[in-house]
């Protein structure tokens, strides 16, 4: 077997293994988010640069819910793949909708100002069924905020990691900024 055929097989079953992986480190999250305060703040003060306190707000991979719920809207629903990121997010913050579900099959007949997706892009299988999917969050004014890393700081964080002061995660897909805009522009947005 091949290098890339081993690789093809082993996604078949990404999407059963990324939701049993952040179900297994959900107990965990707080004392993540907590050691990565810093980096948690920061992206919490740029994001509410970019979305105004009270728009409507659907953010795909909530976690448990601390970045939405930092976004104070009008009209919050947050959805993850973990039933335990989940369980975790609707306690903590009641006044937020949260949905176990997926960015491939959305499950919500309401649109919203902004569509938030934290970190979901590299665990996609079908990103461009993803993106398609999207369309019927969305209204002509929408605006999509994709928070993903530039994989040229791969090899800090995997040290980071391995000093645990990065909550470890999976090996995900790697996408640079092109190649995201051209599948956001096959599926008819406007980057």
């Amino acid at each position: 077997m091949t290098k890339k055929h081993s690789k093809t097989v082993k996604n078949k079953d990404s999407k059963k293994n990324s939701k049993e992986y952040f179900d297994s480190v959900a107990p965990q999250r707080p004392k993540w988010r907590k050691k990565g305060r810093y980096y948690y703040k920061n992206l919490e003060k740029y994001i509410r640069f970019l979305i105004p306190e009270g728009s409507s707000v659907l953010e795909i991979g909530c976690e448990t819910g601390e970045l939405l719920a930092s976004l104070k809207p009008r009209r919050g629903v947050g959805i993850d793949i973990s039933r335990k990121m989940v369980d975790m997010a609707s306690k903590n913050f009641p006044s937020i909708e949260f949905k176990v579900g997926g960015i491939e099959s959305l499950d919500i007949q309401e649109t919203f100002d902004y569509v938030l997706l934290g970190s979901v892009i590299g665990y996609t299988e079908d990103i461009q069924g993803a993106l398609t999917q999207l369309k019927k969050v969305c209204r002509p004014d929408t605006r999509i905020i994709i928070v993903y890393y530039n994989f040229f700081w791969e090899p800090m964080i995997k040290m980071a990691e391995k000093l645990k002061l990065r909550m470890p995660r999976p090996d995900c897909h790697r996408f640079s900024i092109e190649h995201i805009e051209n599948l956001l522009y096959l599926a008819n947005f406007e980057v």
